[in-house]
C-alpha cells in the first residue's frame, strides 16, 4: 500500500464510518461509528502532514535548536524586566544565529532499488562485504548490518550480513551509520 493509497483508505473509512452513523438506529452505534470516523480522519490528516515532511528537501544549513537556546539564555545582554521575564534585542539574536556552525541534514535513507552499500573487491577478485551501515526492514524496524550481495540475487535477505529477522521481512533502504564525535 503507497501513502496515497493509505491517506484514501482512511478517508474512505471516516465517510462509512459517518454514513453507518447517520443510518444507525442505536445511540452506541451511532457513538462506535462517530470516534471511528474521527480517528480515521484524524488518520488522514496525520498521513497527509507525513507525506508533505517526506517530500521536503533536508535542511542544507540547519542549527541545533539545543545549542541556539544555549547561547541566547548564555547571551550576557539580556534585559530584564523586573517581573523575571527578560529580554533579548532582535539583532543581537540574528548575531547569535549567524554565528552557530551549522548541523548535519537529518539522515537520508537510499532505497535498494536505487543503490546498495559498496563492497570490498580484492585484487584476487574476492568480495569483502560493505561496511557496517542502518537498515530498514519493510516492518518499520531498523537494523545494523553490511551488504554482502554481489555474489547472488540482490534481493535476496542472505544478502545482508549480521541480521537476525524472519525471511518474510526484506531490506528496502539503507543508510551509513553516524558519526560519533568523542
Amino acid at each position: 500500500m503507497t501513502l496515497d493509497e493509505a491517506i484514501k483508505h482512511a478517508e474512505e473509512v471516516a465517510e462509512n464510518q459517518e454514513t453507518l452513523c447517520k443510518i444507525s438506529v442505536s445511540e452506541h452505534a451511532r457513538s462506535v461509528n462517530k470516534k471511528c470516523a474521527n480517528e480515521h480522519w484524524q488518520l488522514a490528516e496525520w498521513l497527509k502532514d507525513y507525506k508533505k515532511l517526506k517530500e521536503q528537501q533536508p535542511c542544507e544549513d540547519c542549527i541545533s535548536r539545543a545549542e541556539t537556546q544555549t547561547e541566547i539564555m548564555a547571551y550576557s545582554k539580556l534585559i530584564p524586566d523586573g517581573s523575571g521575564t527578560v529580554y533579548i534585542k532582535v539583532s543581537d539574536v540574528v548575531d547569535i544565529l549567524r554565528k552557530l556552525p551549522s548541523v548535519k541534514p537529518a539522515t537520508v535513507w537510499h532505497k535498494v532499488e536505487d543503490g546498495l552499500p559498496k563492497e570490498h573487491i580484492c585484487e584476487d577478485g574476492y568480495v569483502e562485504p560493505s561496511e557496517s551501515v542502518l537498515v530498514m526492514l519493510n516492518n518499520g524496524e531498523q537494523e545494523v548490518a553490511r551488504f554482502w550481495g554481489n555474489r547472488r540475487n540482490k534481493n535476496d535477505y542472505h544478502d545482508w550480513l549480521d541480521l537476525s529477522y524472519p525471511t518474510t521481512l526484506k531490506v528496502i533502504a539503507w543508510t551509513e551509520l553516524p558519526e560519533w564525535e568523542e
